[in-house]
């Protein structure tokens, strides 16, 4: 007598309902689904009912059953974030502006590791199959890989409900991109005004976006009428650290390098003035260099980086509000208004005027 049997479960072990919170906020099931799943309402609900509702689901530990909600509405509320990599502080800052957008419009969001929409078999990788199955539409991050098709099952699927944050190629989406082109130029002219005539470029080769760097990097040395020497500009494909110091090291061993490189990101910037220690070069004193994004490290860095900076939280949000417009249907995404977002370029301690001609 009065033992408990392992097999029975108690109501703390119970999964709780959304019958669960409508009985403890004393409201009907229907309201409370309108409130917790922000559904419009044909009469509105008093704020005193919202609130008893949304203290009892937290009370409760109320979880919605996303794929119940697909099944019975067709819509999940939930929007796929496909990114190329966990590790890029880019992408923690897209992703958290993403999460706070999609609360913000009652939606919730479900991260996918891509291995750039391929894995190494051709086939979508387990995260994306899931993924482009279960959400109302995608935001893809990342930089694509040249030579990769862009989640070709995932665009079939999803045409028309993807948004991109940057621009990637063939993807039939919107997208949220940095005038990159600007922001080259910006960098570049930093340089030129401060007396720079031997201005040298490193990138990864492996990735779409860095080639645009590249060609920006080259129609500015062409107008400004600089020369063109062999081996100012160095592609890598070693990562990102390793990559920039690697690219740095061929371009200082050069008989008559450089006084000044623009780094295609911040990672290859941290690389270049590494190299460029080892080397016994003296940043900015006889090597001046220019990063690309701003992340959080660069204004920690000795010296502080000069990088162009791109609003990375603000092409996040606006992803966001683009894709939710578009899966709500309220008017024409394609006329969202500066889609294509401006640099700024933000002067450290990373460049100075060259000490030789």
């Amino acid at each position: 007598m009065g033992e408990a049997h392992a097999s029975e479960k108690g109501p703390s072990q119970a999964r709780i309902t959304i019958k669960d919170v409508a009985r403890a906020a004393k409201v009907s099931v229907t309201t409370a689904s309108m409130v917790l799943n922000s559904r419009p309402t044909a009469l509105p609900i008093g704020e005193a009912a919202r609130q008893r509702i949304l203290v009892a689901s937290a009370e409760l530990g109320y979880l919605p059953n996303l794929f119940a909600q697909r099944l019975r509405t067709g819509r999940s509320r939930t929007l796929g974030v496909m990114v190329t990599t966990i590790t890029d502080p880019i992408t923690d800052e897209v992703v958290h502006a993403v999460d706070v957008v999609a609360r913000e419009r009652g939606y919730h969001t479900l991260l996918t590791l891509s291995g750039m929409g391929l894995s190494t078999a051709g086939q979508p990788t387990a995260g994306e199959s899931i993924a482009d199955r279960f959400v109302d539409g995608m935001l893809v991050c990342g930089f694509q890989l040249v030579g990769y098709a862009p989640f070709p099952g995932v665009a079939q699927r999803h045409r028309g409900s993807i948004t991109a944050i940057a621009n990637i190629a063939g993807l039939p989406s919107f997208s949220v991109d940095v005038d990159i082109r600007r922001g080259v130029s910006m960098a570049l002219r930093h340089l030129h005004e401060l007396g720079h005539r031997r201005l040298g470029l490193i990138y990864d080769s492996r990735h779409e976006a860095m080639r645009d760097r590249r060609a920006a990097f080259n129609d500015f040395v062409q107008e400004a009428g600089l020369p063109r020497v062999p081996g100012y500009i160095q592609a890598t494909e070693a990562g990102y650290y390793e990559g920039g110091q690697l690219a740095t090291a061929r371009i200082l061993a050069l008989p008559t390098p450089p006084t000044a490189i623009l780094a295609a990101n911040d990672q290859m910037a941290l690389g270049a003035i590494h190299a460029a220690w080892r080397r016994g070069v003296r940043v900015p004193d006889e090597l001046s260099v220019v990063g690309f994004d701003d992340v959080a490290m660069a204004g920690y860095l000795v010296p502080a980086l000069t990088t162009v900076r791109q609003p990375i939280a603000e092409m996040g949000r606006r992803a966001t509000e683009v894709l939710i417009d578009l899966l709500e249907r309220r008017g024409d995404p394609l006329q969202v208004a500066d889609r294509l977002l401006q640099p700024e370029l933000v002067i450290r301690d990373s460049t100075a005027p060259p000490s030789t001609p």
